[in-house]
């Protein structure tokens, strides 16, 4: 008997590169940066289409601005950085198997073993820093979260400690601008061919 359930087939390579020009294409270079349109291209296909994070990669290496290994190690350092900063949103799956994407395409001399968080440390001074990225993201809703959790102290501690003292709110590598458009792009993934708009995010930065 035949199943009654059909599923779409993946985008192909070809399908992927497409919208990458496309999206390099239509975004407002001049007012966000030369430098940015790939992180909501990168945060949109964690969600849906990981695998594709290796194309991207191959797609930009192709570039003159990255035609040297330490020019592609400054490249992998802000995609990692990017796919770190996923895991506070997307769970730890999807950036993980992104990464092994990039990592099976990457040339052995273009591999960068920096390591961003080596010297971070949980305390006061982590969750000062997660708490004022915290409240210049949501400084007219700080109250509703925070009130919310008020009786669930280990998701507080999470939200300061976790998600915005280690991962987001070091600006080491990637910069306020760089974190928000990856983040409007992470949850606005729902698709490979519905990653957001230009237009859905140029008003969150």
């Amino acid at each position: 008997m035949a199943s009654t359930t059909s599923s779409a087939e993946p985008p192909t390579t070809k399908e992927a590169l497409a919208l990458f020009e496309a999206v390099e294409k239509k975004f407002p270079h001049a007012t966000i940066g030369d430098d940015k349109w790939y992180l909501v291209v990168l945060s949109a296909l964690v969600a849906v289409e990981a695998d594709h994070v290796g194309t991207l990669y191959t797609y930009l290496i192709n570039k003159p601005q990255f035609s040297t290994s330490d020019s592609r190690q400054a490249l992998v350092r802000r995609l990692r950085e990017a796919l770190l900063e996923n895991v506070s949103i997307q769970g730890i799956c999807k950036p993980l198997q992104a990464l092994f994407a990039i990592v099976d395409v990457e040339k052995p001399e273009d591999r960068d073993y920096s390591f961003s968080r080596e010297n971070w440390k949980s305390g006061p001074e982590n969750v000062s820093r997660g708490e004022k990225w915290l409240h210049t993201l949501y400084k007219h809703n700080i109250t509703g979260p925070e009130s919310k959790m008020a009786a669930h102290k280990d998701f507080w501690f999470i939200e300061q400690e976790v998600i915005y003292g280690l991962y987001l709110s070091d600006m080491s590598i990637l910069g306020p601008v760089d974190t928000q458009i990856e983040m409007v792009a992470s949850f606005g993934g729902t698709r490979l061919n519905k990653v957001p708009r230009v237009a859905d995010i140029e008003h969150e930065v």
